[in-house]
């Protein structure tokens, strides 16, 4: 069919946790119907300065980081009205440091194959999520030629 948009196989985002991969894979659902599987839900992890900071509402379980995402109004969450929050205990700076040396080792390899293949682009995941948004369409429509 002439002129009809085809979908990628799989668009692989890799990065260091944290850094907004699954932003961007929930917007690649949006935008493009992609399915978002992520690793990072089966090994929870992010950068020492974005993990240290972050806890949950205990009721919905929205989430806030004390330096980045602040309830609008202190100590209320946003989504709910709860009052009580919530942190891991293995958000640690120490944690999270072995967590990316981890994550180094599991991400090189599925890297090294796609650049070995031509079929990776870069983003800059530490941009604003807007600007990375824009970014998306151009690298998607290239990985479906």
């Amino acid at each position: 069919m002439a002129g009809a948009q085809t979908t990628p196989a799989a668009v692989l985002l890799p990065g260091p946790p944290g850094a907004g991969k699954g932003t961007q894979a929930r917007i690649l659902q949006e935008d493009f119907g992609l399915v978002h599987l992520s690793t990072g839900d089966l090994s929870r992890a992010a950068m020492v300065e974005r993990v240290a900071g972050r806890h949950a509402c205990a009721r919905c379980g929205e989430g806030y980081h004390d330096r980045f995402k602040l309830p609008a109004v202190a100590g209320i969450c946003d989504g709910c009205g709860g009052t009580a929050f919530k942190r891991r205990a293995d958000d640690n700076a120490e944690t999270v440091r072995a967590r990316l040396y981890a994550d180094h080792a599991r991400t090189a390899p599925p890297i090294a194959y796609c650049e070995g293949r031509g079929v990776r682009d870069r983003v800059d995941a530490m941009g604003s999520i807007a600007r990375i948004r824009q970014a998306l369409p151009a690298i998607v429509a290239g990985a479906a030629v």
